[in-house]
């Protein structure tokens, strides 16, 4: 989903200041691709099949920010094909060295917004083959903010048929993330959202696809 997508996962350092000037690197106009695994571990069986792109499209020095674009196409059972774009700002500091080894050292990043947990490392094996050791894997909740892109995403996305009512929204959303440095735009080789939509726990996960 951009997940995050998501995506997802960088707008929560927003507010965090370092102290002290750091290295970015210039992320502008990287693309990485995701695709969704399909096994019931990881994805509710309505999901038929997914894929995402995410690209770092603008640079914004006023905000201190990237813009990732996120693209998707998934189809679901009962529904057909979904498509859209969603945009999320993503600040500076997240392609800085210093913004992972902060979570490492401090355990826990807890906002108005949002949460973030370091769960430790762990291995990721991907859909095409890839293999990236020794994963930074954090989980990202009690997502507060109803605009979020992400949370728009899953509102489009996870519904469980027609009949439900048009009303109801996505919530409790939860993202597991392993996170690799090198890899383009959020450095994401898997990402797996799960929540609540009217009642009925839903979850989706992808993996990075090697161009």
């Amino acid at each position: 989903m951009r997940l995050g997508l998501g995506i997802l996962l960088a707008v929560f350092y927003a507010n965090i200041s370092f102290g002290q000037e750091v290295l970015l690197r210039d992320p502008l106009g990287e693309v990485a691709d995701y695709k969704v695994d399909r096994a019931s571990a990881r994805t509710t069986g309505m999901i038929q099949s997914g894929e995402m792109r995410a690209a770092v499209t603008t640079h914004e020095p006023n905000s201190a920010s990237y813009d990732v674009q996120i693209n998707y196409t998934f189809r679901i059972q009962f529904m057909g094909t979904r498509t859209g774009t969603e945009m999320v700002s993503v600040p500076e500091v997240y392609f800085t060295p210093e913004f992972m080894q902060d979570l490492r050292d401090n355990g826990e990043f807890i906002s108005d917004e949002f949460k973030v947990q370091h769960l430790g490392y762990a291995d990721a094996r991907n859909l095409d083959g890839g293999v990236y050791p020794n994963c930074d894997k954090i989980k990202i909740y009690d997502v507060q903010t109803k605009s979020n892109g992400l949370i728009r995403m899953a509102d489009q996305l996870l519904r469980a048929s027609e009949a439900i009512d048009p009303a109801a929204g996505f919530e409790d959303m939860v993202i597991v993330a392993h996170i690799k440095e090198g890899l383009p735009v959020l450095g994401a080789a898997k990402i797996d959202v799960s929540g609540l939509y009217d009642g009925m726990r839903v979850k989706a996960g992808s993996d990075y696809e090697r161009p």
